[in-house]
């Protein structure tokens, strides 16, 4: 069993290192591997040696397509290129903790209904919405609220570095279809202080546990730390910690 599971997880590396998703046509070759698990057991060393390769083999190829399959159902959802640059209006919910930074704030958002004719059918995207070059500076956008925005993706590019980061796997592994930025006209719509979701619930918690750790402590170095171990939010932590 142990060796089967080493085969399994080596399939999944192994459609990990491919640049292309393979074809399907392959996958006629499970079948007649899995026939080596209703094979006898022999007494002889070599029929014995040979089951037990069929055996591996089947494992590899059952995490290699599990992995193949995994990955076009998370590519299926990903931003058409057409529709890339183009004004999209959407309706979602703010299910994660949002990101304040120098130019604006950061977001997941988890897409309930497309408002615009035709429009892609995405789950998930990442936003910012920077700040105004004049007025106020604080932040608009909460965890746990529902948002009528008009927005302008692109699909999520990687880097060809092997030693940099790579968020295109990133966004792949949080199953975020594409990224881009806020319009501020027309202007954005809070539906809701609170959606009606246990995923927003959740983040609503989490994010006042984390409002209220950075309130207790302050500027204290440590504040993102425990942060990050309480709320999981790692992004809380200074890059110089």
């Amino acid at each position: 069993m142990r060796i089967t599971l080493i085969a399994f997880c080596f399939g999944v590396w192994l459609l990990q290192q491919q640049a292309v998703l393979p074809s399907a046509r392959w996958l006629w070759l499970l079948p007649l591997l899995s026939a080596a698990l209703w094979l006898p057991r022999f007494s002889r060393d070599v029929p014995e040696t040979l089951r037990r390769l069929a055996v591996v083999l089947l494992g590899v190829a059952l995490g290699f397509a599990w992995a193949a399959w995994r990955a076009d159902l998370r590519l299926a959802d990903r931003l058409p290129d057409h529709w890339q640059g183009v004004e999209l209006a959407v309706v979602g919910v703010v299910n994660d903790l949002p990101q304040v930074d120098i130019r604006g704030e950061r977001f997941v958002l988890d897409i309930e209904r497309t408002l615009t004719p035709h429009g892609p059918v995405l789950h998930r995207i990442q936003l910012a919405r920077y700040w105004p070059r004049e007025g106020a500076r604080n932040p608009t956008v909460k965890a746990g609220e529902r948002w009528q925005f008009t927005v302008r993706l692109k699909r999520p590019y990687g880097t060809h570095n092997p030693h940099g980061f790579d968020l295109e796997a990133w966004m792949l592994e949080r199953d975020i279809a594409a990224s881009g930025y806020v319009r501020e006209n027309p202007s954005p719509r809070r539906l809701d202080a609170q959606a009606a979701t246990p995923a927003a619930w959740i983040a609503a918690t989490r994010a006042a546990i984390r409002e209220r750790i950075a309130a207790t402590l302050g500027d204290a170095p440590y504040a993102g730390v425990i942060a990050a171990l309480v709320v999981g939010d790692q992004r809380s932590i200074p890059h110089w910690s």
